[in-house]
């Protein structure tokens, strides 16, 4: 995310007056809430699969359980959502679009999680590999469900309630968020000298 670049002209409109202010706070509280969510409601599925059986406790820990690879997969939703969400664009910055890296990771991703998907059982050398368990494909459709509908609520939040419509109605009536436009006559922007 850091390595978009700024935008090839500048706003007036500054940035938000503080770091730890509501905007910063409620947005990412707001995707913490839904990240939260989704990985409670998966795992909630989770143990009320007809087929699940509690991993036993034993000294060592272990790793490639169904719980751990549940919360793999709807990670695989939500770390995307959130650079995305994130990275929208600014009067400072372009939007993530313009990180080309950035795209080819998500698209990376993207291919990952589509092949984990859908693999079949007869390709269970790849979970090894992955260290992951192999779930049954009736709950990864509904994980990927759970997966897309998180995704869309973490955009949408991140869109039309901390930087869209909401929050500009929300920023109007209480004052708080980006400091005030100020308008800046051309003759009052200092001018810069080349030396040689």
């Amino acid at each position: 995310m850091i390595k978009s670049e700024s935008v090839d002209v500048l706003s007036g409109n500054p940035p938000t007056s503080k770091i730890f202010g509501p905007t910063t706070i409620f947005s990412y509280l707001g995707h913490q809430i839904i990240a939260w969510t989704a990985l409670g409601v998966a795992l909630y599925l989770l143990v009320n699969q007809s087929w699940y059986t509690p991993t036993p406790r034993g000294e060592e820990a272990v790793f490639n359980i169904s719980e751990c690879t549940t919360m793999w997969m709807i990670g695989l939703f939500i770390y995307p959502a959130c650079a995305i969400s994130w990275s929208f664009g600014s009067h400072w910055r372009k939007p993530i679009f313009y990180n080309i890296g950035l795209m080819v990771v998500l698209v990376i991703e993207v291919v990952t999680l589509a092949f984990v998907m859908s693999a079949p059982t007869a390709w269970s050398n790849w979970y090894r590999i992955m260290s992951i368990v192999y779930l049954d494909s009736d709950f990864k459709f509904i994980l990927s469900i759970v997966g897309v509908v998180s995704f869309s609520i973490m955009i949408l939040w991140e869109y039309f309630v901390i930087i869209g419509p909401v929050g500009n109605f929300l920023r109007k009536k209480t004052g708080r968020g980006r400091l005030p436009y100020q308008k800046i006559e051309k003759s009052e922007i200092p001018q810069y000298h080349k030396f040689n």
